[in-house]
C-alpha cells in the first residue's frame, strides 16, 4: 500500500442504498486502495443504514449526534468524538 492524501471537498460523493450522503476519500473507487475505507457519510436523525459487509477494515468516527453501530452480533453505543474499527 502507498501514501494516500485526500482532501474532503475533492471526495467522490455518492448516495448510498439507504439514502445515507457518502463522500468517499480512501477505499476502492476513490484509491483503488482495497485495505481500508475511509468515508464521511451522513445519515440523518432517526434513520438507519443497511447492514453490510466488507472485505476491508472500516473506520467510523462520529463527528456530531448519537447512534448505535452493530459489529459481529455486539452493539456499540457511539456518540461524539467516538472511533469504532471494524475489522
Amino acid at each position: 500500500m502507498k501514501p494516500v492524501k485526500r482532501n474532503l471537498r475533492k471526495g467522490l460523493r455518492v448516495k448510498a442504498p439507504d439514502g445515507a450522503e457518502v463522500i468517499e476519500l480512501i477505499g476502492i473507487r476513490p484509491t483503488n486502495t482495497y485495505e481500508v475505507s475511509l468515508a464521511l457519510a451522513t445519515v440523518k436523525p432517526g434513520e438507519a443504514t443497511l447492514s453490510h459487509h466488507h472485505d476491508f477494515v472500516e473506520l467510523y468516527l462520529v463527528i456530531e449526534g448519537k447512534g448505535e453501530v452493530y459489529v459481529d452480533g455486539e452493539i456499540f453505543k457511539v456518540a461524539r468524538g467516538d472511533c469504532v474499527l471494524i475489522p
